[in-house]
């Protein structure tokens, strides 16, 4: 079943009927055309989002009902949240590079941002206008409508950076200088808990980097550093990065005619930690790919993570394999999209509920989680998604939509399995009961 749809609301729906505010009234009803019986939700931003229907919708008007259905989520930092207080304190890049990077922070999750006035900022992130703070408020909105996140991030209003409301909390400076990298410098910092009184800070700085004075001030006041990575950063890259990321490529392979068809997995310091090159290669892509001969597993912060890559979903044996080599999960990157409007008929269509259903089954059998990726292009066949060890669907996205699904992997020993005490022993040719058993 498709997920509704998601609106920001105008008001309290706890207060009177259900509203949307004007712009995402204008966007139902014009270019979604919504009708009677349509089922939406209602987003207010502060932890909770409502289930709507549409009672009447003419060319002026929306009415709306709640459903009764109501999802609630605590406040970042808050116990039970699923991401701590954590607030970017930066200057604003120039023009629609602020607004483009508080949305990527808003889809992180990211609680706060702080703009920061610095001696290099931008002219232009000096001054203050209502106008600049509503776009900036709307980018935020959109990500947040897009991500699935419940509470809007808080934009708070310029400081200076000697103030000492720009350096409250666990401060980490961002520098490609520093000694460590970042895990390193936030290990150094105690991990936390950080919540709205006591947050974590991320602090980056102009495009021009700190000046020499700032600096001083800085290592004066105990701010630790941390380093992404080598390299210096745009300020809107900086903000935002911090990540592992799995990212499909195309590499080199012993042959100049035939490439590999690859994944690489980048640390956060953005070093190359590792490459998967696919191994079980698709019909068309026999005659211009060198298959790979490996598997790959990596870790992150305990969590022992495979990869696959888009044909081999339909071979059990790569998600067995994982499973012998002690995998959490199975990181699986597809492109199966952009198809024809005829070829779409004949076989995206039909792959929309295969390859979910296909990753399911890998997951409950193999007691893994199953997290899989696809483009978000026209005629894509399915829309990301994460699968639970036990089979169920933990998150997923829409179709043609660009968007970030984000969601907690907790440990696989909270999701039953039934042959957890004898699998691998059945798979290596055991016969008998288990000791235990016997």
């Amino acid at each position: 079943m498709a997920r509704p749809r998601r609106f920001l609301l105008a008001g309290n729906p706890d207060s009177g009927p259900p509203e949307l505010v004007p712009t995402d009234r204008e966007h139902a009803l014009r270019v979604l055309r919504v009708t009677p019986g349509d089922r939406l939700e209602g987003l207010d931003g502060q932890g909770r989002a409502h289930g709507l229907e549409v009672v009447r919708a003419g060319r002026r008007e929306l009415e709306l009902a709640l459903t009764g259905e109501l999802r609630e989520e605590p406040a970042p930092g808050a116990p039970g949240a699923p991401l701590p207080w954590i607030e970017v304190r930066a200057p604003l890049p120039k023009g629609g590079r602020a607004e483009e990077m508080l949305g990527v922070l808003t889809q992180l999750g990211v609680a706060r941002l702080v703009p920061l006035i610095t001696r290099r900022s931008e002219v232009q992130a000096r001054g203050s206008s209502e106008g600049r703070r509503e776009r900036l408020e709307r980018a935020a909105a959109e990500a947040l409508k897009q991500s699935g996140r419940l509470w809007m991030p808080e934009i708070s209003a310029k400081q200076e950076l000697t103030s000492d409301s720009a350096l409250a909390g666990t401060c980490l400076r961002l520098d490609p200088r520093a000694p460590g990298g970042l895990r390193e410098a936030l290990e150094g910092l105690g991990g936390g808990p950080w919540t709205r009184e006591a947050p974590l800070a991320l602090l980056v700085g102009p495009e021009g980097g700190w000046s020499p004075e700032e600096e001083a001030e800085l290592d004066a006041a105990g701010v630790a550093r941390g380093r992404l990575g080598p390299h210096v950063l745009r300020l809107e890259a900086a903000a935002a990065a911090g990540l592992w990321v799995v990212l499909g490529t195309v590499t080199r392979s012993g042959d100049p005619d035939r490439p590999r068809n690859s994944a690489l997995v980048l640390a956060p310091d953005g070093s190359v930690h590792g490459r998967y090159d696919k191994r079980l290669l698709a019909r068309t892509e026999l005659a211009h790919f060198e298959p790979g001969t490996s598997p790959l597993l990596f870790e992150v912060d305990g969590y022992r993570c495979g990869v696959a890559i888009c044909h081999e979903w339909r071979y059990p044996e790569v998600f067995r394999e994982y499973a012998r080599l002690g995998a959490d999960a199975v990181l699986h990157c597809w492109y199966d999209g952009a198809y024809e409007a005829e070829a779409w008929e004949r076989e995206g269509r039909g792959l929309m509920e295969v390859i979910p259903a296909t990753a399911r089954a890998h997951a409950v059998c193999n007691h893994l989680w199953v997290v899989g990726s696809n483009t978000s292009r026209a005629h894509s066949a399915f829309a990301p998604f994460v699968v639970r060890p036990d089979g169920g669907i933990e998150a997923a996205g829409e179709r043609e939509r660009t968007e970030v699904v984000i969601a907690d992997l907790s440990p696989r020993a909270g999701f039953r399995d039934g042959s957890a005490h004898h699998r691998l022993r059945l798979l290596e040719g055991a016969r008998g009961p288990t000791p235990a058993e016997g």
